[in-house]
């Protein structure tokens, strides 16, 4: 592998690594029940 090209690539596991944390943080709030009431009653907050 080529330096440039090794250097291009740096940095980029960190960049998947912090991906990742976020959608297994999405999956599970997606996955409990009644995620759809608690999203709109915080929107709904959001308007008051």
């Amino acid at each position: 592998m080529s330096t440039d090209l090794r250097r291009q690539l740096e940095g980029g596991i960190e960049t998947l690594e912090l991906a990742h944390a976020r959608y297994v943080l999405l999956e599970k709030a997606l996955c409990e029940k009644h995620w759809q009431e608690a999203v709109q009653e915080r929107w709904d907050s959001l308007g008051s």
